[in-house]
């Protein structure tokens, strides 16, 4: 009797030790898939190993669990690919035929393939890791100047690109009558696409020809119509013309209006560029222009023109600000 009723409490006590061990493998895949859904992969794979511990068994649940984790992981660290492709191997051959499980079965399936696209040794996966860092770093990148492009369009809007009462985009017919004081309405200028590396079929108005002298020409240079949409595509505007000397002047005027442009984009999205050019034995010509870093906002740009002819000529300076969206390619 004795040994009858100790073989009952024992076997009550390992059913009690098993059921505890149940209600915390239980607990535990809970973790795992709460891991896994913050995107916690080390913990997730962690904790659904403890439960196969516990019970000393795999199961659907866990195997697909562990795979999918593993996964996650696969691309940085070779010893879980090489696991990942044994327990992919171990969950094809063993579940083959359960329907019940068929949309994951799919996926380990389509998991194992695409694992054939990964290096067989160490040395080879470490190489394809590299690359990988590479791409990443890329796309990081890209995604830090996107976001840089969308802080400049967003200054862009809070700084219109209007010249005299010009500004981009607008209708043909908007433009104020002023503009036709100085610029030519009746005889522009024709920009079909691809001239000059022109991006679109345009009509230039330009000053007219009776008014091109020097110190007439401080006013709007010029006005892009795109021939598509009837609105204006560019327009600039000289601030500054000045013949037989007027560097100083110029110079002045081409930093108050780039100090005018850094404050309103940031400094750091504007660019300075010089170009120094021998025209001839005795003339030379020197460009200074200011312009946004990324030009896929709007062609906005200060330019500095410095034509130092030698002589009784002296030098001619001129001072020219420009917004288009018109984009010249290069020839």
């Amino acid at each position: 009797m004795k040994k009858l009723l100790l073989s009952l409490c024992l076997t009550g006590l390992i059913s009690l030790h098993v059921q505890a061990q149940n209600m915390i493998a239980k607990f535990k895949y809970e973790e795992a898939e709460e891991a896994y859904a913050k995107n916690d992969y080390r913990t997730a794979l962690s904790k659904v190993e403890e439960v196969e511990k516990l019970l000393k068994s795999s199961s659907p649940k866990t195997m697909y669990l562990k795979i999918i984790s593993q996964q996650k992981l696969a691309t940085t660290d070779f010893a879980i690919l090489q696991n990942l492709r044994k327990n992919c191997g171990e969950y094809l051959s063993k579940y083959e035929g359960n329907e019940n499980i068929e949309d994951k079965f799919r996926e380990v399936y389509k998991i194992s393939e695409a694992l054939k696209e990964y290096p067989a040794t160490e040395e080879a996966f470490h190489e394809m890791g590299k690359e990988l860092d590479k791409k990443k770093a890329a796309e990081k990148a890209i995604v830090a100047a996107n976001e840089a492009d969308a802080a400049i369009a967003e200054k862009f809007r809070s700084f219109p690109p209007s010249l005299d009462g010009v500004t981009v985009g607008m209708e043909r017919s908007a433009i104020p009558s002023s503009a036709w004081n100085y610029l030519s309405y009746k005889e522009p200028f024709d920009m079909p696409k691809g001239y000059m590396g022109i991006d679109r079929d345009c009509i230039l108005y330009i000053p007219k020809f009776k008014t091109m002298k020097i110190k007439a020409s401080e006013g709007l240079s010029g006005i892009y119509v795109e021939k598509a949409t009837g609105k204006v595509a560019g327009v600039s505007k000289k601030h500054m013309v000045s013949g037989k000397g007027g560097t100083d002047e110029a110079n002045a005027t081409f930093e108050n209006l780039v100090a005018r442009m850094k404050k309103n984009f940031g400094e750091e999205n504007v660019k300075i560029t010089e170009l120094q050019q021998q025209l001839t034995k005795k003339a030379s010509a020197y460009t200074r222009t200011a312009a946004l870093k990324d030009n896929s906002v709007s062609g906005y740009s200060i330019i500095l023109h410095i034509i130092t002819y030698g002589g009784v000529l002296g030098t001619e300076c001129s001072v020219t600000e420009e917004f288009s969206i018109v984009k010249f390619k290069k020839q």
